[in-house]
């Protein structure tokens, strides 16, 4: 018996400070037969900044922010994910008012990058995934993010590291996205 392929949808992915739009995780959205658009993402100098001990300030991000926000406009996605600094973004898409439908967040850095620690009021469905072996952004923040936040918002805590590859490989990001998808569409 073979398993189901499952419906292919629009999918925006916005990748972490190390990651790029052709990472592990779009390729995997891409190969489960996803339309996927990943923006190249200008992360030089929050990542310059970090290596330099300072904090994260919104110049420091503007310029991803902009390319993720006319992304999103342009490609009407059915659903956002996003990848740590991703997920933050996401986040800010999210609060701004900006991106209104499901979204799947990897381990997102929303509180240290950007001070977002709750979801926006009447958000679609949003899922988390966060590795309990996480050493970059802290899991107590994707714990407190999903207990904060009214709405429909659902935690999946896996053993895997930051990078979340065995969870990807294990089926969790494709889950995921069908839940928040279909969970969407039912209301």
């Amino acid at each position: 018996m073979s398993t189901p392929t499952p419906t292919p949808h629009r999918i925006v992915f916005l990748h972490g400070l190390e990651g790029s739009p052709n990472g592990t995780k779009p390729g995997w959205l891409r190969a489960a037969g996803h339309a996927v658009t990943a923006p190249l993402l200008e992360t030089r100098a929050l990542v310059a900044a970090f290596m330099a001990g300072a904090p994260p300030t919104p110049d420091l991000w503007a310029e991803a922010f902009e390319t993720a926000k006319a992304t999103v406009a342009d490609a009407r996605p059915d659903v956002l994910v996003g990848s740590s600094f991703g997920g933050g973004l996401a986040l800010e898409l999210m609060h701004r008012g900006l991106w209104r439908g499901p979204a799947v967040l990897l381990a997102p850095a929303g509180r240290r990058l950007f001070g977002r620690s709750t979801l926006p009021a009447g958000h679609a469905p949003v899922a988390i995934l966060h590795g309990r072996r996480d050493d970059v952004s802290p899991v107590a923040d994707s714990v407190s993010l999903a207990a904060d936040s009214t709405g429909e918002v659902t935690l999946t805590l896996v053993d895997d590291d930051h990078r979340l590859h065995g969870a990807v490989q294990a089926g969790w990001l494709g889950r995921l996205v069908a839940a928040v998808v279909s969970s969407a569409a039912s209301h």
